[in-house]
């Protein structure tokens, strides 16, 4: 009999994209190899792997986009990596100004591009508690 799971063809994307990843770091292709991290991290999580090596994969991912300086996709790695500490640390995180030493004063930047923008994400805020 085969057991087919729901989390399979994600693994087997999973896979794929850590290829395209190595592809790119051997070509020297730096926007694949990066791209492809940000999908592992976030096929990761859809798969169940455990939060706790989700969320190291998450710093890596993140440490390598900006030692890149490829910042192209860094807003969504962060909002999937302010997902995993919040879901493993609690909501209290969305207070601090900085998390995991990687993402830094995102509240201070959305502030300055607008104050409807700042009372969107906080009433989203208090909405999620």
């Amino acid at each position: 009999v085969n057991q087919c799971g729901p989390a399979q063809p994600f693994q087997a994307l999973t896979e794929e994209f850590k290829l395209s990843k190595k592809t790119g770091e051997q070509s020297g292709n730096v926007f694949n190899a990066v791209a492809s991290y940000c999908v592992i991290c976030l096929l990761s999580y859809i798969t169940g792997e455990p939060l706790t090596y989700v969320r190291r994969k998450s710093i890596d991912c993140i440490v390598q986009m900006k030692e890149q300086n490829m910042l192209s996709f860094l807003g969504l790695q962060a909002l999937l990596h302010s997902q995993l500490v919040a879901l493993i640390d609690g909501p209290q995180i969305a207070d601090a100004e900085s998390v995991d030493d990687v993402i830094f004063g995102e509240k201070k930047a959305l502030a300055a591009a607008g104050k409807d923008n700042f009372e969107a994400i906080s009433s989203y805020e208090a909405n999620q508690l």
